[in-house]
Formats: structure tokens, sequence, C-alpha cells
């Protein structure tokens, strides 16, 4: 199996429901994304590799695993909604991350998923009511930082998601609400 496909194709969007990092302040945002980052989309799960300085891809090598909530900035007046905000190297910008804890709650666009375990979003539904769906930072090229759909509970990941809601965001695009179980 392989992850081969997005939730939706406009740049992911975040939504905290109940997260606790704004107030304990356990935000990371003074260190560039790496070079090796193609584009950083809200609600993805990236990497921080402390020694070098750098927000990256996640890996089993990553210091922390958290979740990017960056302000989202109108880069093109022509181009307008919070699909369209995504941060690059070349941008300059301080990417701003919070680190999750066990029972956080958020919603997110930034999802891929396997189509032999989920053939579409209806599929991806019924198996979140049955409550056999979790999410973990995804290391398919390609894909990397999106919240990858699993049917097999994280045990080693340094975040673990279990998918509580297949819901739509404001702006329309399809999401995925997920807890947060395993946070190291």
């Amino acid at each position: 199996m392989a992850i081969n496909k997005r939730l939706t194709e406009a740049n992911g969007v975040l939504e905290k429901n109940a997260v606790i990092y704004p107030r304990t302040g356990n935000i990371m945002a003074m260190y560039p994304l790496a070079e090796s980052v193609t584009k950083a989309e809200n609600g993805m799960l990236l990497g921080v590799n402390y020694a070098k300085g750098e927000i990256e891809y996640p890996s089993a090598n990553a210091d922390a695993i958290m979740i990017l909530d960056s302000a989202e900035k109108e880069y093109d007046k022509n181009v307008v909604g919070l699909n369209q905000h995504y941060l690059t190297p070349e941008y300059g910008y301080m990417p701003r991350l919070g680190k999750l804890e066990i029972n956080d709650r958020f919603t997110t666009s930034s999802v891929a998923y396997d189509t032999s375990a989920f053939a579409d979003e209806e599929a991806i539904d019924a198996a979140i009511e049955a409550g056999t769906v979790y999410g973990k930072a995804c290391t398919t090229e390609g894909f990397k930082g999106l919240i990858e759909l699993t049917k097999t509970k994280p045990t080693t990941e340094k975040v673990g998601l279990k998918a509580v809601k297949f819901t739509t965001l404001p702006n329309g695009d399809s999401a995925v609400k997920f807890a947060v179980i395993k946070a190291d």
C-alpha cells in the first residue's frame, strides 16, 4: 500500500477546535523551513531539527513533530481564501508550529490516503464512523508532512491521531477532525 491521493487539491487549512498550545505557549516560531521543504501548508505535521535550527519534513530523526499553524498571508489580492496559503523557504517567513498534546482536537484538509485502503471520501467517512481510522505524519514522497490516514493505530510515531469525524471546512473543502492520542 502506498499513499496516492490527497483529500483536496487545494492547500491545507487548519481549524483549531480544542488545542492547548496557544495557551501554554508551546509554539516553535524561530526556525526557518529547510531548503528540502518544497511546500508547507497549515495542518501539516512537520519535524523540528534543533541541531540544524530548521523545520523539516517529518522523519524518525526529528527532535519533535509539530503541527503547522502559520498566519495566513495574502500574497496576491486576486487569489483569496485560506486554502490559497502556503509557505516555501524562498518566502523567508518563519513558520509557526504548535506542539500537540494528548486530547487536543483539530480539523484539517491536509490529509492523504491510499485508495486501496479507502476508495473515496464516502469510504473514509464510513471507516471513521466505525472507529477504525487513525492518522500519522506522512513520509511518502510527494505527500510528506500531510496527515496519512491509516487503519492501524500509531504506536511508534511521535504523534498519533484518531480520526473522529469526516466534515467540511467553512470554505467548503473536505476535512477530517482528529483527536491526539499519542504525543511525545
